[in-house]
């Protein structure tokens, strides 16, 4: 018996400005259908998602649609893309409230979620703000709530970035249950290898085309020369403290909860460790609580005079909450520049020679052609890396990656590693890189700065730990 069409596009092409995309591409999507989507950053996976969305029109050929209306119900798309509006919508309901005097809605996640999901068993997230919520956390409430209106197609565009090992494990089993359903799915991702695909079929975009295959394609990754990085991440001869961050004693607590207690943790010149992101926070002195700690940074007390810029000057910082905050429509240039001054958007003028810096990153990094385009325009990936390299660009002394590689392709993954294994090479230089992926972590760290549960447990502990390389 033949599946029920839902979708079916007959010679498509879609276009982006003044560039045309995915020319005469065609594929039917029936009920029960499965898909996995790979690509390199770029090429037009996400764009090719928003045509089923009807998010981007196309300019040629047609498109027919035979599943349930409204799209917007019985079509869930769930990317970073979509996080970023919900946080900007959130954002300017607080800031109303806030003008007005007045609460416009309820302050938890109660309004959004009306059961106890069975995904993720996170009912804690009903007693946050979504504004509140980690990347995590964030990801968690998009799948919880697509799943809650039973879409007959569901687009999981990177939906691993940002979960730990458990929710990774728990959305995996949530995909080989979907893949045996009546559910069309399209899994949007660069690590296909850790998903059980016989269920899957398989599109590839590259080279601004679109190929299929009835099966999983293993062996369709280019491989790129890496660039020389000698000339882009350095040692700078000038003094370096021994100790770049010391923190005594810290406690952080939200209301009731506590999120830290008694954390005891420092970075000498030169060290290399894996942390958290309000660990980090502490350090960077985007905290609040940073303050009312015991925590020195560059040798200097926090609360004691000391300027938040000339902190800041000395550390680059890339993160997946960065990532949201970061939306800015400006030249991709310019997000590159601002990392020179610290601030989301230029409003400095830059001199002749950071430039001419931002040029050559650009170029040495295979992205010059992105120069002059629209941040907020990038594919997720393409994001990712520029602000990556932003943080990088002002060569400083402490470098703290928060789960940079999400949403890179195995390339551009690979580039970075190669960045902070460069990193670790240099005396005096300092990183704290942040990860849920083991396998990520295949350059010389000091130490592990490691949270763990115990079962019988409901907060967090922490523990320091040697390097073993």
């Amino acid at each position: 018996m033949q599946k029920k069409i839902l979708i079916d596009l007959k010679n498509i092409t879609i276009k982006l400005s003044d560039t045309f995309l995915l020319p005469d591409t065609s594929f039917s999507v029936h009920k029960g259908d499965n898909f996995v989507v790979t690509g390199e950053n770029g090429s037009g996976k996400t764009s090719l998602m928003k045509v089923l969305t009807s998010e981007i029109p196309v300019c040629r050929g047609s498109i027919f649609r035979n599943h349930k209306l409204p799209l917007s119900k019985n079509i869930a798309y769930l990317s970073f893309e979509n996080l970023k509006k919900i946080l900007k919508k959130e954002a300017l309901t607080e800031e109303a409230e806030y003008y007005s005097g007045k609460l416009l809605k309820k302050d938890a996640l109660e309004h959004f979620l009306s059961n106890d999901d069975s995904v993720f068993k996170q009912t804690n997230l009903k007693s946050k703000k979504i504004t509140d919520l980690s990347s995590g956390e964030l990801r968690k409430f998009q799948i919880i709530k697509a799943l809650e209106n039973k879409p007959e197609i569901l687009i999981l565009d990177e939906p691993f970035d940002g979960l730990d090992s458990g929710s990774e494990k728990k959305l995996k089993l949530l995909i080989s249950s979907l893949s045996f359903s009546d559910t069309v799915l399209f899994l949007v991702t660069h690590k296909p290898e850790d998903i059980e695909l016989e269920k899957f079929m398989h599109i590839h975009v590259s080279g601004n085309k679109v190929e299929f295959y009835k099966k999983y394609q293993w062996n369709l990754n280019l491989k790129k020369h890496l660039p020389d990085l000698g000339k882009f991440v350095y040692h700078k001869k000038k003094f370096n403290p021994e100790i770049i961050a010391d923190i005594k004693n810290a406690d952080v607590f939200y209301d009731d909860r506590i999120i830290l207690k008694n954390i005891n943790f420092s970075i000498s010149s030169g060290e290399n460790g894996c942390g958290k992101s309000t660990l980090l926070s502490l350090i960077t002195g985007d905290h609040l609580q940073s303050y009312s700690n015991k925590i020195e940074i560059f040798g200097k007390k926090r609360g004691t005079g000391e300027s938040l810029w000339d902190i800041k000057e000395k550390i680059g910082f890339v993160s997946p909450d960065f990532h949201l905050k970061y939306n800015k429509d400006i030249e991709t240039y310019k997000v590159l520049l601002s990392g020179y001054f610290d601030f989301v958007g230029l409003y400095q003028k830059p001199d002749e020679k950071q430039i001419k810096n931002a040029c050559f990153i650009l170029n040495e990094f295979g992205l010059s052609d992105l120069y002059s385009r629209n941040f907020n325009k990038l594919s997720y990936g393409q994001q990712r890396l520029i602000l990556i390299l932003r943080s990088l660009i002002k060569n400083p002394e402490l470098i703290i990656m928060d789960e940079p590689c999400h949403g890179l392709d195995k390339y551009h993954r690979e580039l970075v590693l190669k960045i902070v294994r460069t990193i670790c090479l240099i005396k005096h230089k300092a990183l704290v890189y942040v990860t849920h992926s083991d396998d990520e972590l295949n350059f010389e760290y000091d130490y592990i700065f490691e949270f763990y549960k115990e079962k019988s447990e409901l907060n967090y502990k922490t523990r320091i730990k040697n390097s073993i390389n």
